[in-house]
C-alpha cells in the first residue's frame, strides 16, 4: 500500500536528483544513461495530464538542485529558465510515454521505445525555436568517445542515444521486455567504438597548429592590453576579447584605432567585442584584426538572448573572415555568445571554410552561476559537429579553448581574471556529414511519427469502417 502511495514521488525524485548531478557543476555523466527511466516507469498507467504532470514535477526538482534560491528575483528566472524548458521536455517524453504503453496500437516494445525517442528528440529541436534551447545531450559533453557520433548526426544523435536508453531501460523494467533494450545496448557499444576509431583518426590527421588565447576579464581596455600582451609573450598569435567589452569604443574604419594599433605593436590577430552605433538600434558586433592592423570582416550577433532585444537589433550574415597573407591560417569565423547554441549558425561558418571558430561570450550572472555551467557544456558538441576547433572568451568565468574532438584542452576558473593560452590543431574548413545534410535524424524522428500518426488513422478509419457495415 505505502509503496503505491509513494512510488510516484520516489520515481519523480530520482529522476529529477540523477539529471541535476549528471549535470556540471558535478558530471556525474554515466547517471544520464539511467535519469529518465524511473520518470518513464512512473507515468505508465496513469491519466495523460498526470503523467505530464511527473515530467514538469521532475524538471524542478533538476533545477531546485541546480539552482537553489536567491533573493534576487531576476536573478532567480534567469537561473531557473533552462529548467523550466527542461520540466516541458520531460513532460512531453513521460506524456508519450503514457499515451503508447496504454495503447493496444503500438504493440512491442521497440516500436514503443522508438516513438518515444523520437517525440523526445522532435520535442529538442523544437526548443530552438524557443528563447533558450536545451538537450538531454548536455549531461555527455565530457564523454568523448560518444560526442564523436554528433559530426554525422549533430547533437541530436546524442539525445537519441540518451532517450532510446532510458525508453528501452524503462520498457525492461515495466514489461520484461529486453529487445529493445538489447539493442539499446548494442548501439551505444558501436557508438563507443565508433567514437575511439574517430578519435584516433582526427588525433593522427596532421594539421597546422596555432597557438591562441581567451582573455578573461572586466577591467576595461587598459586591463585587456596588458594581459593580451602576457599572452603574446607566453607565445599567442590570436587573442579573443569578451563580448562587447569596448562597448563603443573601437572604430573599426579607422587606421589610428588603439585596437587596431595594438595589433600591429604586437603582430597578433585579436578578436574584440564592441557595439555599433546603428538605427534603430545597435550592433552586438565582433571584429577580425590582423596583425597588420587590417580589419578583416566584422560579424553581427545573430540570436540575442532575453532582454538584449531591447537595445540590440539582430545580425543575419554568419559566415568565415580570411585571415590574410600575413597568419597562413586560412579563414576564420566569429559567432558572438547566444550564437553557439544554435547548430545551424556553425554549419554556415564553417561551410563558408572556417578553419577555427572564436566566440566573444558573456553569461548573465545567475545563482550558482549555472548559465555559465550550462552553456559551457555546448561548444564541445559545436566542435565535433564540424570538426573545427573553438576560442572562447567569457567576461567572468569558463573561457573555454575546444579542440576539433571535442576536447576542452583549456577552461578558465569562476569567476576570475585569467589569460589562458593552448595550442590548437585547425580544422581543414571542409566540415563533415552533418555540417553538409544538418538536422536529418530530426527529420527521421518526424518522420517515425509520420508514420505512426498515420497508422493510427488507418486502424481508425478501417474499425469505423467495419462498425458502418455491422
Amino acid at each position: 500500500m505505502w509503496w503505491s502511495a509513494f512510488k510516484p514521488i520516489l520515481c519523480v525524485t530520482a529522476s529529477g536528483v540523477l539529471l541535476a548531478v549528471s549535470l556540471p557543476p558535478l558530471d556525474v555523466q554515466w547517471l544520464g544513461w539511467f535519469a529518465v527511466a524511473p520518470l518513464l516507469i512512473v507515468a505508465r498507467g496513469r491519466r495523460p495530464l498526470e503523467a505530464m504532470g511527473m515530467g514538469l514535477l521532475t524538471g524542478a526538482v533538476c533545477g531546485a538542485i541546480q539552482v537553489g534560491w536567491d533573493a534576487n528575483p531576476q536573478l532567480l528566472l534567469a537561473g531557473y529558465a533552462p529548467f523550466l524548458w527542461l520540466a516541458m521536455l520531460l513532460g512531453i517524453a513521460a506524456l508519450a510515454t503514457n499515451l503508447t504503453c496504454n495503447s493496444e496500437i503500438f504493440g512491442g516494445d521497440v516500436r514503443r521505445t522508438l516513438l518515444i525517442t523520437s517525440v523526445a528528440v522532435t520535442a529538442e529541436w523544437l526548443t530552438a525555436f524557443s528563447p533558450l534551447p536545451l538537450n538531454l545531450a548536455a549531461c555527455q559533453y565530457l564523454n568523448l568517445p560518444v560526442l564523436q557520433i554528433a559530426a554525422f548526426s549533430g547533437i541530436w544523435g546524442v539525445s537519441w542515444l540518451l532517450w532510446f536508453f532510458n525508453a528501452a531501460l524503462a520498457e525492461a523494467i515495466a514489461q520484461r521486455s529486453r529487445r529493445a533494450l538489447s539493442l539499446a545496448v548494442v548501439l551505444l557499444l558501436l557508438t563507443v567504438g565508433y567514437g575511439f576509431f574517430e578519435l584516433a583518426r582526427v588525433d593522427g590527421t596532421p594539421s597546422p597548429r596555432l597557438r591562441v588565447a581567451a582573455i578573461q576579464d572586466s577591467g576595461g581596455i587598459e586591463r585587456l592590453e596588458e594581459l593580451t600582451r602576457r599572452a603574446q609573450r607566453r607565445g599567442a598569435r590570436l587573442a579573443v576579447w569578451p563580448e562587447h567589452c569596448l562597448e563603443t569604443d573601437f572604430a573599426p574604419q579607422k587606421s589610428d584605432d588603439p585596437t587596431r594599433k595594438l595589433a600591429r605593436r604586437l603582430q597578433m590577430y585579436l578578436v574584440p567585442g564592441y557595439l555599433e552605433e546603428a538605427h534603430p538600434k545597435q550592433w552586438n558586433c565582433a571584429a577580425l584584426v590582423a596583425p597588420d592592423g587590417t580589419v578583416r570582416g566584422v560579424h553581427r550577433k545573430i540570436h540575442l538572448f532575453s532582454d538584449e532585444r531591447q537595445f540590440v537589433q539582430p545580425g543575419h550574415a554568419a559566415t568565415a573572415f580570411s585571415s590574410g597573407s600575413l597568419g597562413g591560417i586560412g579563414k576564420v569565423g566569429i559567432e558572438i555568445c547566444f550564437d553557439n547554441c544554435f547548430p545551424a549558425i556553425t554549419r554556415r561558418v564553417v561551410a563558408a571554410g572556417a578553419r577555427l571558430v572564436v566566440v566573444p561570450n558573456y553569461d548573465p550572472p545567475t545563482p550558482r552561476l549555472i548559465l555559465h555551467r550550462l552553456h559551457a557544456t555546448l561548444l564541445p558538441f559545436r566542435a565535433v559537429e564540424n570538426r573545427v576547433p573553438f576560442v572562447r572568451a567569457d567576461t567572468n568565468g569558463l573561457s573555454q579553448i575546444v579542440d576539433a574532438t571535442g576536447r576542452i584542452v583549456g577552461q578558465s576558473p569562476l569567476p576570475a581574471s585569467d589569460v589562458l593560452v593552448r595550442d590548437v590543431s585547425l580544422g581543414d574548413g571542409k566540415g563533415t556529414v552533418f555540417t553538409r545534410l544538418g538536422d536529418w535524424l530530426v527529420y527521421a524522428c518526424l518522420l517515425v511519427l509520420a508514420l505512426n500518426g498515420a497508422d493510427v488513422a488507418r486502424r481508425w478509419f478501417s474499425a469505423r469502417r467495419g462498425r458502418a457495415l455491422r
